[in-house]
Parts: structure tokens; C-alpha cells; sequence
């Protein structure tokens, strides 16, 4: 967190800034290009505003939670040399000067960044189309893999990137990336689900379910049609398919405001997909 201080009448006080604000610091200065590049050449000690530091964590795992504290290092230049002032003193052997750390941050939930939703049976009942969906990029991005059983499901997929093709001229290059579809699942068994009715009822239509496992040992099973999802996972298929083509928001946290994922489901980082 971000202190200032600011005049009230006659005395100084000190006014804690929130996220929220510094957030909206950071998108004005992109906006308005007020940001000033740190370099060799930048005078700290002529700069009034405080200096925000970002910090990005590119080491978290899906589908945990998180609680952050910061803290800041800076080179010192008068390190085992006769330069410093006689209030540093103690300083002197520091090659490294920190800071406090900050505050802990509240918990931050990293969401599941894979999905496996059995969409239908093919005719022989040999194979299930299964719709992967996986984010990568800030975005989700789904493809519909035809797997028979013992294969692994998904596999890496060349895509066009829409979002990414200027439109303002008919002859802008065509953007293609390779998205990694492939999941640790493979697909087990097809088999038919139980069918009950009570009597005097109509018959419900038949439907398979679909086995798969992780580790050739815990198996588990989904419907291979959405109406026979837990609602849970249909309301994810749903929000993934909403997000698909959603620009990259900026958020506090991805597990709570990014696209599609509004609420857990079933995801292949567990034992539930």
C-alpha cells in the first residue's frame, strides 16, 4: 500500500491509498502516457510522486489460493565504501537495501485453467467428442477433440487469432497461434447410463456416460450431454463460452473477476472434470 501525506490545516497527516486507486493511477498513466521510464538516468530523489512497483507472480498453480506480502531491494552504492553519511553507518556492509514488507494481501484464488466437457457420442458409440477448454493468454479458447477410448484427450492446435487480424484492410496477414490443448485425462470407457422410470411414466431418453482417468487408477465419469451435467459445470461451460471471445480484462484477482470464472467446477486439475 501506497502512503501520502496532505495538508489539514495546520498539521500534516499521513492518508493510506487503496488498490483501487492506485489501480486507477496506473490506468490513467497508460491512457494519458504520464509514466516515466526508470532508467540510469532517472533522479529519485527529484521525483515527488511515490514509486509504484508492480510484482507478477508466474509460478501459481490452478485451482489454489494465495496470499501475497511484498517487500523492495535497491542496490546500495556506498557498500563497503567511505561515502556514506554518519546516520547510514549501519549500512555500510548492506550490498542490498530493503525495505519493510508490505501488508499481507487478502486470499486470491487461481481458478482451474483447463476443462473437459463430453459433448455427444458418435454413431458406433466408439467414439466421444469432448470440447476442451483451455485459457491461456488471458483469454479461453475451446476446440472439439474426437477421442476414442485409451487415447489422450486434446492435443496442441494451430488457431487463427481473430482478435489479433487488423480489419481495416482485406489484405492484413492472418495471425495463427498454437494453442495447447493437451490434458493429463485419458478417455477410459463409453458406456450407457442406467435408465429409471417410474411407472406409468415415460421412458427417458438414453444417454452414455464417459470415463476418465488421470493416473490409470482414480476413474471418474460425466454424462456425454449437457442436460445430464451437474449444474455446476453447466453454468462454467456456459461462462467459458460466454468469455471465449472477451477482450483481456484487467482485474485485482484472476480467480475472481477474470471471464468464466465466476464459480468452481469441474476442471481437469482435479479429480472431477
Amino acid at each position: 500500500r501506497e502512503r501520502k501525506r496532505a495538508a489539514s490545516g495546520s498539521a500534516a497527516e499521513i492518508q493510506e491509498r487503496t488498490v483501487d486507486l492506485v489501480r486507477q493511477d496506473y490506468i490513467y498513466a497508460l491512457i494519458n502516457e504520464t509514466y516515466v521510464l526508470i532508467n540510469e538516468t532517472v533522479d529519485f530523489g527529484q521525483m515527488i510522486q511515490p514509486l509504484l512497483v508492480w510484482a507478477h507472480d508466474d509460478t501459481v498453480q490452478p485451482d489454489n489460493t494465495y496470499r501475497y506480502r511484498m517487500r523492495v531491494g535497491v542496490f546500495n552504492p556506498t557498500a563497503g565504501k567511505n561515502w556514506f553519511a554518519g546516520k547510514d553507518v549501519e549500512f555500510k556492509d548492506d550490498v542490498v537495501l530493503w525495505s519493510n514488507y508490505s501488508p499481507v494481501t487478502e486470499p486470491v484464488y487461481i481458478g482451474p485453467m483447463m476443462y473437459l466437457f463430453p459433448i455427444s457420442v458418435a454413431r458406433n458409440s466408439e467414439k466421444v467428442k469432448i470440447d476442451v477448454a483451455k485459457f491461456n493468454q488471458g483469454n479461453w479458447h475451446t476446440h472439439e477433440f474426437d477421442v476414442a477410448i485409451g487415447e489422450n484427450i486434446g492435443e496442441s492446435v494451430e488457431m487463427i487469432n481473430e482478435k489479433a487480424v487488423p480489419l481495416v484492410s482485406i489484405y492484413a496477414p492472418v495471425i495463427k497461434e498454437f494453442i495447447d490443448f493437451s490434458s493429463s485425462a485419458t478417455l477410459v470407457d463409453i458406456t450407457m447410463a442406467p435408465i429409471l422410470a417410474a411407472p406409468g411414466t415415460a421412458k427417458p431418453r438414453p444417454y452414455y456416460h464417459a470415463f476418465m482417468t488421470k493416473n490409470a487408477t482414480d476413474i471418474s465419469y460425466l454424462p456425454v450431454t449437457k442436460a445430464k451435467w451437474p449444474k455446476q459445470l453447466r453454468a462454467r461451460f456456459d461462462e467459458i463460452k460466454e468469455a471465449e471471445f472477451q477482450d483481456v480484462q484487467i482485474s485485482e484477482t484472476r480467480g475472481s473477476s477474470q471471464p468464466g470464472y465466476n464459480n468452481r467446477g469441474y476442471d481437469d486439475d482435479d479429480d472431477d472434470y
